[in-house]
C-alpha cells in the first residue's frame, strides 16, 4: 500500500453526530458485556487416581472403579472364563451400573449391550460421543477350540487405550476414563 505523500486533516463532525457515535459505542460495550455475563461459568476438574492393577485369568475376576467417591461402584472391568472339553470362551468386558454409561456401538442379539470404543489419546468424549447406558459394553471376546484360537472386539492385544464412561454425580452428568493395556494369552486347548 503506498501512502499519501499530503499530510491527513481531522474531519469535523456535528454534535448530534458525536452525540450518535459516542451512544453506539456506549450500546455495543453493554451488549458485549451482557453477553459475557449471561455465559454460564464453567468448572472443569481432572482428578486422577493412579492404579496398576493386573486382573489375571481363569474364573471370574475384576476391578471396580469409583470416579464419585460415594460408596458405589462407577465402573467394573470384569473378565470370565469358562472351560469345557472342546472350546473355551474368554470375556473381558466392562460393567457400569443404571444411569452411567459406556463410550461404543450397540450391540443387537448380544450378552452386551456394546462394543466398548478403544479410544486413542487425545480422543474427545463427552456429551457428544455415543453412550450406552447401563449394562455390559464388551471389550474383547476370545474363543479357544482344540486348533484354533480366535478374538473378536476392538480391545484385542491393545497398549494404553481409553474406556469412555460417563456417570452421575448429583444428578450432573460428568465424563471421564480409564486407561487400560490388554494381553490376550491364550493357548489353544489340548
Amino acid at each position: 500500500m503506498t501512502r499519501s505523500p499530503r499530510p491527513c486533516k481531522t474531519a469535523n463532525l456535528s454534535d448530534s453526530v458525536h452525540q450518535q457515535l459516542n451512544m453506539y459505542a456506549l450500546a455495543a460495550g453493554a451488549a458485549g458485556v451482557s453477553l459475557l455475563c449471561l455465559t454460564p461459568p464453567c468448572d472443569a476438574k481432572i482428578v486422577y487416581t493412579p492404579a496398576h492393577v493386573v486382573i489375571g485369568h481363569g474364573g471370574t475376576r475384576f476391578f471396580d472403579i469409583n470416579f464419585t467417591h460415594h460408596g458405589g461402584n462407577d465402573l467394573e472391568i470384569r473378565t470370565l472364563h469358562n472351560s469345557c472339553t472342546d472350546e473355551c470362551l474368554a470375556n473381558l468386558y466392562a460393567r457400569v451400573p443404571s444411569g452411567n454409561g459406556i463410550a461404543g456401538k450397540a450391540i443387537l442379539h448380544s450378552l452386551f449391550s456394546c462394543s466398548a470404543s478403544a479410544l486413542r489419546r487425545g480422543d474427545r468424549i463427552g456429551s457428544g460421543a455415543q453412550f450406552h447406558a447401563g449394562g455390559f459394553g464388551a471389550l474383547m471376546v476370545g474363543v479357544a477350540t482344540l486348533t484354533t484360537r480366535t478374538v473378536q472386539g476392538l480391545w484385542g492385544n491393545v497398549s494404553d487405550r481409553y474406556l469412555g464412561v460417563r456417570f452421575n454425580i448429583q444428578g450432573k452428568k460428568h465424563f471421564g476414563w480409564a486407561r487400560l493395556t490388554v494381553h490376550d494369552q491364550g493357548h489353544n486347548i489340548g
